[in-house]
């Protein structure tokens, strides 16, 4: 009989969380009139999360700080960050790197840039090594609004591709008119 009751009991329940509907404010309109009902729509990845407020600590740098640093890639403005390992240069192997030595890869934690999941927008971006990594010089430092980067516990959710985090690339879509970078130098070598 007490299994009966317990069946019952969540059958019911089951049906109570399957009859909830969304969330409804009521406006009042100006004239006076009766009021209308619009729905709340709430999209976590419309939100500016500072890092203080979610489950996982999340680094958001912003393409201000970008600008600051002078960065002429993606790859060597995250390279200043402790947190990650340059995937060329004379301490690392290019060869094990999974693309030409041109290439720039994230490698949070120094696990290797196999284990650090790249995405753009919170979308898996185009590969462009054969092991999966995401050439950083493939995304303009100039479209950057922010990058998003995660370190602790998040293979559960995205895999095993993210076993030491995830760099998230948000690209900035509110662009209005023509922006542009220009850089020049002059050696006082005289040597061009």
């Amino acid at each position: 009989m007490p299994n009966k009751v317990f069946w019952r009991a969540s059958v019911a329940l089951n049906v109570l969380a399957f009859t909830v509907t969304p969330a409804w404010s009521q406006a009042a309109p100006a004239n006076g009139s009766a009021a209308t009902a619009a729905e709340i729509v709430v999209t976590g990845s419309r939100l500016a999360r500072q890092g203080f407020d979610t489950p996982t600590p999340i680094k958001v740098l912003s393409s201000e700080l970008m600008e600051q640093r002078a960065a002429t890639n993606v790859g060597d403005f995250l390279n200043e960050i402790p947190a990650f390992r340059p995937s060329t240069s004379n301490q690392t192997n290019t060869q094990s790197s999974g693309g030409a030595a041109t290439q720039v890869y994230a490698d949070l934690r120094a696990l290797g840039n196999i284990r650090t999941l790249t995405l753009v927008d919170g979308q898996r971006f185009v590969p462009s090594a054969t092991t999966g990594q995401v050439d950083l010089n493939l995304i303009p430092t100039i479209l950057v609004d922010r990058i998003d980067v995660v370190t602790g516990g998040v293979s559960a959710v995205y895999g095993s591709d993210a076993i030491s985090g995830v760099v998230n690339v948000i690209v900035n879509r509110k662009l209005q008119g023509i922006k542009g970078d220009f850089s020049t130098g002059l050696s006082t070598y005289g040597d061009n």
